[in-house]
């Protein structure tokens, strides 16, 4: 399956699974007087079940989280080779933009100590900005921080104490965000 047909089946997924239609804007109440629209759009490795990408659009900022698993080897803050695929869909999102600033941020699981979790991220980030630096060209500067298992999205644990394999994957996660 090549990457477009790849793409349009997971935004259906994605809309599936999220029970809205695909594409569809989360309504605005009629009493928000600021009448901010959200736009989520998933993409999912259907091959591999793993969430690749998550772009959130509220307003004129545009947040992207990348998944880790997709972009580096477990402990590693080497690109994978099929980390190019996957920074494109934030290059992208990017082109949306006329440059400005981008904040790049890693993120660990909980598993492993602040000591290792701590610079991993950095240098996980580190490596996405440079990929994307790269691949956007001129216009943009990059910040750059790295917050180990700081800000979790999803229970790294079960309530039960049990371990969260899904959970433990969100979090290890690169986000990209800026202004359009």
């Amino acid at each position: 399956m090549d990457w477009g047909a790849r793409r349009a089946s997971a935004a259906v997924a994605g809309a599936v699974l999220l029970g809205t239609a695909a594409g569809s804007v989360a309504p605005a109440r009629a009493d928000d007087a600021s009448r901010v629209l959200t736009i989520i759009r998933r993409v999912v490795d259907l091959h591999a079940g793993k969430e690749v990408s998550r772009t959130t659009t509220a307003g004129n900022k545009i947040d992207i989280n990348l998944s880790s698993d997709v972009l580096f080897g477990f402990g590693k803050a080497e690109l994978s080779p099929g980390a190019q695929q996957t920074l494109k869909l934030a290059v992208d999102q990017l082109g949306k933009a006329k440059g400005g600033t981008v904040h790049v941020d890693g993120y660990t699981d909980a598993k492993g100590s602040h000591g290792v979790n701590q610079p991993l991220s950095s240098q996980r980030a580190k490596a996405v900005a440079g990929a994307l630096g790269a691949l956007v060209g001129s216009g943009f500067h990059f910040q750059v921080a790295g917050h180990g298992a700081a800000d979790p999205v999803a229970p790294n644990t079960l309530p039960d104490g049990s371990d969260s394999p899904m959970g433990r994957a969100l979090n290890r996660r690169v986000g990209v965000s800026f202004q359009r």
